[in-house]
């Protein structure tokens, strides 16, 4: 915990940020790639996904649940 990573490989999509592990879980927003979030926790296995909990640095309230597959570790963002 604590690192940061990018949103990367969403092909323009944007990665599914939920309110908690899971699939089933409600949507809360896009993240778009290139767009970075400290890891506040995890990770966490369900549906068949390791999922990490993601904060924006410049907005805590702008936080979430989201699978690792489009996850990049960044170094010093």
């Amino acid at each position: 915990m604590g690192s940061f990573v990018e949103v990367t490989g969403t092909g323009a999509v944007g990665l599914r940020m939920r309110d908690n592990p899971g699939l089933e879980s409600k949507t809360l927003f896009l993240g778009m790639d290139t767009e970075v979030f400290k890891i506040t926790d995890g990770p966490r296995d369900a549906d068949g996904y390791t999922w990490w909990h993601l904060v924006a640095p410049y907005d805590e309230k702008v936080q979430g649940w989201a699978v690792s597959n489009y996850l990049g570790i960044v170094q010093n963002p």
